[in-house]
C-alpha cells in the first residue's frame, strides 16, 4: 500500500532527476566550449559545407561547420562547437 507508493514516487523522482542530468550533460550549449558561451562579441564568422546540398523546387538545405570567428578586428581559429542547419529560400542568389 503506503510502502510502495513511497518506493513508486522516489522512483519515479530518481529517474526524472538523472534522465535531466543525462540532458543537461549532452546538450551542447550547456558545454563551455560552446559558440553561445564566448564572452566576447562576435562580428562575424566562417563556416564550411559539410554536408549535400538538397536542392528542392523553393529551397537549398544544407549543413555547416564553423572554422574560425572574428571578434573586434581579431581573427581566431577557436575550438568550439557549433554546426548550422541552413535552408535557404527561393530568393537567395549565390555569390
Amino acid at each position: 500500500g503506503k510502502l510502495n507508493l513511497l518506493f513508486g514516487l522516489n522512483g519515479s523522482a530518481i529517474l526524472f532527476l538523472f534522465g535531466y542530468l543525462i540532458t543537461l550533460q549532452n546538450t551542447p550549449v550547456f558545454h563551455p566550449d560552446h559558440l553561445a558561451n564566448l564572452l566576447e562579441k562576435i562580428t562575424h564568422y566562417q563556416e564550411v559545407i559539410i554536408s549535400e546540398i538538397q536542392e528542392k523546387p523553393n529551397s537549398r538545405k544544407f549543413e555547416l561547420q564553423l572554422e574560425s570567428i572574428h571578434q573586434h578586428h581579431k581573427t581566431h581559429c577557436v575550438r568550439i562547437r557549433a554546426q548550422s542547419l541552413l535552408l535557404l529560400s527561393e530568393g537567395y542568389t549565390r555569390t
